[in-house]
Parts: C-alpha cells; structure tokens; sequence
C-alpha cells in the first residue's frame, strides 16, 4: 500500500513525487525533492552530506556548493527560514527535526501536530529553540555544545540575539547586538561568552571609525573585554578569537600573538565558523592566499548560510584572480540573500575580468536599484563602460561622482585609470588617502588598479638611486 509522510503542515507523497502544504502544491526542482525525500525518510537521524551526495548525485557530478544552495531552497520552499525543521549538523550533514508521521494514501487520519506531547513550548525549551534557530541561520556560533541546564534562559537568549545582531556587521547591527549583550551582562557578569560578544562588538565598532580616536578607545575596550573573557573561561575558543581580533588592528608587531591567539582558539573548537572567517582574513593579509582560502571555505561549511562569510569568500577569491570560481561564488551568495547590493557588486566585477561586460552592467543596475547613488557601484559601472567602449556613458557618471561630497576619491581614481588618465588617477589616489577613505586598503590587490600599481612599480625601479 502506498503511503505518504506528514510533518508539520506538509505532506511528501514518495510515489507521485510532490509536496502539499494543504491543498496547495509546492514546486520543487527533483535534486531538491530527492534530497527532502532522503532527509523525511530517515527523519531524526544524522544524514552526511557524503551520503546525500551519493544517493542524488549518485555520478558524482556536482557544481560547487550545489548541495548547500539545494538545501536553502528547500529551507524556502518551506518557509523554514529559522532552520527548525531542517537542522544543519556543522561540517557533518542535515537532519530533518520535525516528527514525521506515515500515513497510507487511503487513511482520512488528520494531520498531526509536530510536538509529540501537544503542549506549548516551556520557556527554556523556547529558548533552546531560539537558540538552534539562530545557529542554523549563521546568525550566531552559540550552539548545543554551549548550551549549560545551569545557564540562565534569559541570558542566553540576549546573547543569542546579541550575536543575530553583531553577524550583519553594520553599525546598527552591532549597536543592537552590543544592547543585549550588555542585558546579558546584567543578568550574568561572569559569562565568559558574553564578555566575548562585548569584545567583538567593539572591535567592530572601531572598524567603522578609522583615523578616529574614537577607534582608540573601543579597540582598549575590546581588548579589556576578551582578556575578561579568557580569564573567565581559558577553555573557551570565543575569548582567543576576540583578543586574535581586536590585537590585529593595534599592528604588526602584535602578529605573532594573534597567530598564536588564533590558533589556540581553532584548536579549542574546530567549529568556530567565526574564528576561520577572522584567521583566514590575518593569513590573507600577512601573505597566505592559499590558506585563507582554506580558512575561509572551512567556514562556509560550517556556517553556510552565512551571508558575510559567502562574501567574504567571493571577494577572497576574485582578489586572488580566481574570477570563474568568484563569479560562481558571488551567484550563490546572492541566492542567500538577495536583498544585499554586495553580491551583485562582486558578481560583476568578477564578470567584468571574464570580459562578460553585458552581465556585470545588468548586475550592477540591479543592485542600483536597492541603492541608487552608492558611489562604489556607480564607480564600478563606469569603469564597466570603459572596458565596453562605452566612454560618453562613463564620463557622464565621472562628472556625477566628481560633484559628490565629499567627492569618492578613489572609485574616481578606478575610471581615470581605465580612461588611460594616470596622473589624474595618481591626484585622486591621495586625496583619498587624506580621506581615510576605506577603500585605499584594496589598491595592492584591486585587479582594475593593475595597470597603474605595475607602472608605478616601473617608476620606482626606474628612479631608484
């Protein structure tokens, strides 16, 4: 007899291959059903990734991050949007954790409801939730092994929230996520975590302040807090990775400390997604690329919906020149979230260097369209129509960022270069360095500043005494 499986609202019928909430049917891709299909029917088991790969792509043929990408559509398909249903095991595989009932095609039995017991959540059972939900979306690294029948609810909810917040890494993200971890404070002073979420907020507070002594002030702050946080827990990956952090920004000579506080906190807990994310930026910068990279995909597999580190491994990848995998990279950070300019941004220039101009212009006036005047994107346009042969469009978007202020100075510098202009490039340069303009830390390693880096290599070497 033929059966179908009901899980929350849902029902899965295996023989016609379709997927009811209701009366209403949801369209999924067949990649996507099989992989659902395996995950309701070893439901509440761990099912690797290695074994969902061979029972759906049993040739062996698979596109990078295609799995991951498979499992946020089924996520959206099933508006499950906190990963409660769907629960990523970190580096290991998904399991499905909603009970699941079999029921013969024939039966008129009604759906049952997923909580074997009937009764509404406990509040620390609520906040157990929140906190697997949190995790499972990558807004924070607070999971099980965490968790403590001691710890007080209400502390770990504002820490959970503290760190949803701090994970968009914008300034009113921080600023909310830096409110409940000082709630958290409150209720729990010796909280080794919560000393940590402190720590990370202000060191990135002081991210967004350069050249500002305000920046002084919060990187002391910062470092006071993760010093807290070790003393109050030497066992706990979170407080290294904090003082790794913050001590990066005080300079070079603090580089063997933050390798060593690094890997101390990487050997505590290989699954600090947070910390590879952090480690595999120092190695970039001190010379690594190949480990960075490591770094960086170690952290997508154990936080791959992460929007930040999909970013972060998209811009890693189109700065090492690897622009195909970039491109490819940029597309599914863009399926996570397609809200964001960012992924349009990266897709293009990565599209750009393939020579796909075509794409990178639609990609661009996409993301112009959530963020008309940003000057990056309309630097990066017209730099795009440069390289098109379009130069009247690139001008007539020069002269709109020149009448800017304060005025972009090193997107202008970008389209000067590409316009063959470098002594106009070389003026804008350093007005964006008197500007402190963020954008100068990329002009080692910006591809579209390639041919002017190189001829003032060639000056120098040329006029060396």
């Amino acid at each position: 007899m033929s059966h179908v499986y009901a899980f929350g609202p849902f029902r899965l019928d295996p023989q016609n291959e379709s997927l009811r909430r209701g009366s209403q049917r949801i369209h999924l891709t067949s990649k996507a059903f099989a992989v659902l299909r395996l995950l309701i029917e070893r439901a509440g088991q761990l099912v690797t990734k290695e074994e969902i790969l061979a029972a759906v792509w049993p040739d062996g043929f698979i596109e990078p991050a295609n799995l991951t990408q498979t499992i946020y559509l089924l996520r959206k398909a099933l508006d499950d949007r906190g990963g409660n249903l769907i629960e990523t095991v970190p580096a290991r595989g998904y399991r499905i954790a909603s009970a699941v009932e079999i029921i013969p095609q024939t039966s008129a039995l009604p759906l049952q409801a997923a909580s074997s017991s009937g009764k509404a959540l406990t509040h620390v059972a609520w906040v157990g939730a929140l906190l697997l939900a949190v995790a499972a979306i990558g807004g924070s690294d607070f999971t099980a092994r965490h968790h403590s029948a001691a710890a007080d609810p209400r502390m770990q909810r504002d820490y959970v929230l503290g760190r949803h917040y701090w994970n968009e890494r914008t300034i009113v993200g921080i600023n909310t996520g830096l409110r409940y971890f000082k709630e958290a404070l409150a209720i729990d002073p010796h909280s080794a975590l919560v000393h940590s979420g402190l720590a990370d907020s202000y060191s990135a507070l002081a991210y967004y302040l350069p050249g500002s002594a305000q920046r002084q002030n919060r990187l002391q702050m910062a470092r006071a807090e993760a010093l807290t946080a070790i003393a109050l827990d030497p066992q706990a990956a979170e407080g290294h990775a904090s003082l790794a952090f913050v001590d990066e920004f005080l300079g070079p000579s603090y580089r063997p400390e933050v390798m060593r506080e690094f890997q101390r906190s990487l050997a505590l807990d290989d699954r600090y997604a947070t910390a590879h994310e952090w480690y595999s930026w120092f190695l970039f910068r001190w010379g690594d690329p190949k480990g960075a990279l490591r770094e960086m995909a170690r952290a997508r597999e154990l936080d791959p919906l992460s929007p930040v580190i999909n970013f972060a491994l998209g811009n890693q990848l189109y700065y090492t020149r690897h622009y195909k995998e970039a491109s490819e990279q940029w597309r599914l950070a863009i399926a996570i979230l397609p809200t964001s300019t960012q992924g349009y941004y990266g897709a293009s220039l990565s599209d750009e260097q393939m020579g796909d101009e075509r794409r990178a212009e639609q990609e661009l006036r996409r993301a112009l369209t959530m963020t008309p005047n940003d000057p990056d994107l309309l630097g990066a346009l017209a730099h795009v129509y440069v390289q098109a042969g379009q130069t009247q469009k690139a001008l007539a978007l020069l002269k709109q960022l020149s009448a800017m202020r304060p005025a972009p100075a090193y997107e202008i510098a970008v389209i000067e270069t590409a316009l063959g202009q470098q002594l106009a490039a070389l003026q804008w340069l350093a007005v964006a360095k008197r500007q402190h303009d963020e954008n100068m830390a990329e002009f080692d390693i910006d591809p579209r500043m390639d041919k002017l880096r190189h001829k003032i290599m060639r000056y120098m070497a040329d006029n060396a005494s």
